[in-house]
């Protein structure tokens, strides 16, 4: 279970929108819930814990979680282990033309909760803590929490998408899935792409592109493939063919031959995203989940890569550090990227510190 830090970036998400509004941006990279009041809100818990501890067996427990995977869990958002910040504000409804206190949480976009086998976890609170995060006292607190933001950074994203990378590469026996590191050339490049209105052209013969939410959509970009991949291998073409001209969205995260990865901020109508080019190849290559390569993997490496657990990785000169934590490129490292803001716990007066404390209590019982 990980601390809750308030986000001013969430905030800025939460202001423009109108609950009574679609939001195609929710469950992505962050969840919501309606709270009408803080006051009460151990006996709202204890409430909806009942009625989920009250489903028969762990199949009707996590159907009833489930069930609320593509809307709001109330109350009980708050209890989504994974979830790192949020933010609440009173925002309009244009169907009553009244002011509703709604709750932003991220980044994680689907429902999670403790482990609801028996009536207390098996696993230790705290002991599964993300990275930069500690277990003080069974709660995951942030080492250095300035430093942490709900955009997450660029340094932890390659990273997350070389440990994606890795992990089809070894599902699918892809001998040439190469390891991605950061390009300062690519961000240039990206400068004079218009994403929203990409030359014809584009991609290019050296690079192709995407587009995310946050630098923290690890678990979303993990859920949308599994469900890809899942599909027929019929579906699957067909979706290639009608968007492998311009981008295979994310799957382009999979492509294997790709070595080097750059990204930055791009306006997409009146929100902004993050595009991601990635080169040197202008084409796409699909991974075939049919077919499990026989070829030895040392041979799939390009030149000057090597095989290393699943990845083609360029080898270090120091005995010090794997070649597959070489995350960005020595001679051209990336700039370091301020968080626009700096999340700081929470002190919006007594009732929101009631809530926390109310947390805290549950955390400490159900908690992973």
């Amino acid at each position: 279970m990980h601390e809750l830090m308030w986000s001013e970036e969430l905030l800025d998400i939460l202001k423009p929108l109108d609950w009574h509004g679609d939001w195609p941006e929710s469950r992505r990279t962050w969840r919501y819930t309606r709270v009408d009041s803080f006051d009460g809100a151990e006996l709202n818990i204890e409430k909806e814990m009942n009625i989920l501890l009250g489903k028969n067996g762990e199949a009707g427990k996590q159907d009833h979680i489930n069930g609320h995977d593509d809307d709001s869990f109330g109350i009980m958002e708050f209890l989504n282990p994974l979830q790192k910040f949020f933010a609440c504000a009173l925002i309009n409804d244009t169907s009553t033309n009244l002011a509703v206190q709604v709750c932003l949480l991220g980044p994680q976009g689907r429902v999670a909760l403790f482990d609801t086998s028996k009536n207390q976890s098996n696993y230790v609170p705290g002991s599964k803590c993300d990275r930069r995060y500690k277990n003080d006292k069974k709660l995951c607190v942030a080492l250095r929490r300035w430093d942490e933001s709900y955009q997450g950074s660029q340094e932890d994203f390659v990273e997350d998408v070389n440990q994606i990378r890795k992990q089809y590469a070894n599902k699918f026996s892809v001998h040439n899935m190469h390891q991605l590191i950061w390009s300062e050339d690519l961000v240039k490049t990206l400068e004079s792409f218009e994403y929203t209105n990409p030359r014809p052209d584009a991609p290019q013969t050296t690079w192709r592109y995407t587009a995310i939410t946050t630098y923290s959509e690890k678990p979303y970009i993990e859920y949308e493939l599994k469900k890809f991949f899942e599909d027929s291998v019929e579906s699957q073409e067909k979706q290639i063919d009608e968007q492998v001209d311009k981008t295979v969205w994310l799957l382009e995260f999979l492509n294997p031959r790709q070595k080097f990865i750059g990204c930055g901020p791009k306006p997409d109508g009146n929100r902004m995203v993050i595009v991601c080019l990635m080169g040197p190849e202008g084409n796409y290559t699909h991974l075939n989940s049919t077919r499990l390569s026989n070829d030895t993997p040392e041979l799939e490496c390009d030149d000057g890569y090597k095989q290393y657990n699943g990845l083609c990785s360029i080898p270090t000169t120091t005995t010090t550090e794997k070649p597959d934590e070489q995350s960005f490129n020595p001679e051209n490292p990336p700039q370091k990227t301020k968080p626009t803001a700096a999340p700081q716990v929470a002190s919006a007066g007594n009732q929101i510190h009631k809530f926390y404390v109310v947390i805290f209590v549950v955390s400490w019982l159900f908690a992973f």
